[in-house]
């Protein structure tokens, strides 16, 4: 197993590092968000799992907001429904691996998906769909809070009141976000006496949990320390504290260090480094998820993630949406570990029906051209494992022909349109066990 190899044995950390640090993976929302070419649903769906099979407990998959304001997010919905889905696969895939790798044994307990509710009518269509966690968001900055939600902050924090009552009162957990904590696009720096405000308010509310975001990725360590201290100081504890950093000017890891030095011990992370604010101009990915793993394996911290598998994981969705990585650790490793996009993004053409692999109507050989049959939408892997989706955005594929599906013995003939997604249960056979 890779992750752990490259610790420095010997060395004791002096200062005070928590034992364990749990990583929120934000990538399938965070992420995505700003991509600007629509993701296909079965990717995102493929991405979750590989992360869950890398280990990684804490996930965040999409946001209930407006399609008309963050498109990317419109199929939010479909990826929820098709949740227990991927639990199924990755059951299948745990059982398979005799006993051997912990990591993904761990990987099948304690599993949080999470979702952002900005307000009811959001909140409502998730925990309707079986959302246990969502997630709401506030700004350290007026101007970025009229930017952003169209209110300012006052009267964003009155509407996720709303919001967490009626969480709790249905037992759903709710956790805060707070962005712009250490500098803002319009205003510049943020005083640390205006985020520990609004971090205090949002935990009387009752989030369980608030992650502080540098959203344009300005901090420093210094002023990551301050803002801590600030927040110790006014008596928030750190234990409900989270961090959230952008890598806009590289200090990422640094700010991480900072933060973890001064006893937090949770950590959003996005894989490969994706990310981007479509509010914010100019602000970077988020630090990504591999970076975080090798940092903490080099501190001696746990935190259960197999970094072999959550490379895979990336040159997955790198190859997805044709972009080079933004982990440092996932490009200096690429070359030593071998990690190609064919090993890692395939699902092998047994995936698909021979019917639909170039006939039936659909374009041969993985080409362009949607499927002719009565509309219905054609979704492949084209070159180098790359999905193809031709569907209106948003809009789940349809499911394969049923007679095709009982064939293959995995129809479970459910009236959602992803239901059966055996394309998407028979990927996890795909990976490496």
């Amino acid at each position: 197993m890779l992750s752990g190899a490259f610790r420095r044995s010997g060395i004791q950390m002096k200062s005070k590092l928590p034992p364990m640090v749990r990583i929120v993976e934000v990538g399938p929302r965070d992420g995505l968000q700003n991509e600007t070419n629509t993701v296909p649903t079965l990717a995102k769906l493929e991405l979750i799992g590989r992360l869950r099979h890398a280990g990684l407990k804490r996930i965040e998959v999409g946001s209930f907001v407006s399609p008309k304001w963050v498109p990317q997010m419109a199929d939010t919905p479909d990826i929820v429904r098709n949740l227990g889905l991927i639990d199924k696969a990755i059951s299948l895939v745990g059982s398979n691996a005799g006993g051997g790798d912990a990591v993904s044994q761990e990987a099948n307990t304690e599993v949080s998906y999470s979702a952002l509710t900005p307000n009811m009518q959001g909140f409502e269509h998730a925990v309707e769909l079986g959302i246990k966690d969502v997630a709401i968001f506030g700004a350290a900055s007026e101007t970025f809070s009229q930017k952003n939600i169209n209110c300012s902050v006052n009267e964003s924090l009155e509407r996720f009141q709303t919001v967490c009552d009626a969480a709790l009162s249905q037992g759903v957990r709710v956790r805060g976000y707070v962005s712009c904590v250490l500098g803002c696009p319009y205003e510049g720096d943020i005083a640390p006496q205006a985020v520990a405000d609004i971090t205090s308010r949002l935990l009387k509310m009752g989030c369980y949990e608030v992650s502080l975001g540098d959203t344009i990725g300005v901090g420093t360590p210094h002023s990551t320390s301050v803002l801590l201290d600030t927040l110790q100081e006014r008596g928030v504890p750190t234990d409900r504290l989270a961090v959230h950093f952008h890598d806009t000017y590289g200090m990422a890891v640094a700010n991480l260090v900072a933060a973890l030095e001064r006893g937090v011990s949770v950590v959003d992370s996005s894989i490969s480094g994706l990310g981007g604010c479509p509010y914010a101009a100019g602000a970077s990915g988020n630090v990504a998820t591999e970076d975080v793993v090798y940092l903490l394996d080099g501190l001696g911290v746990r935190h259960g993630v197999d970094l072999a598998k959550l490379l895979e994981a990336q040159v997955f969705i790198d190859t997805v949406l044709s972009r080079t990585t933004g982990s440092k650790v996932a490009a200096a490793l690429a070359e030593r570990l071998d990690l190609s996009a064919a090993h890692a993004a395939g699902i092998h053409a047994r995936a698909l029906p021979e019917e639909e692999e170039g006939g039936g109507g659909g374009a041969a050989g993985g080409g362009e051209g949607a499927g002719g049959g009565g509309g219905q939408q054609d979704v492949h892997r084209g070159g180098h494992g790359q999905y193809r989706n031709e569907s209106s955005p948003g809009r789940a594929p349809e499911r394969p022909d049923c007679a095709k599906v009982q064939a293959r013995g995995n129809c479970e003939c459910a009236d959602q349109p992803l239901r059966n997604l055996w394309l998407a249960t028979e990927l996890f056979f795909n990976l490496e066990k």
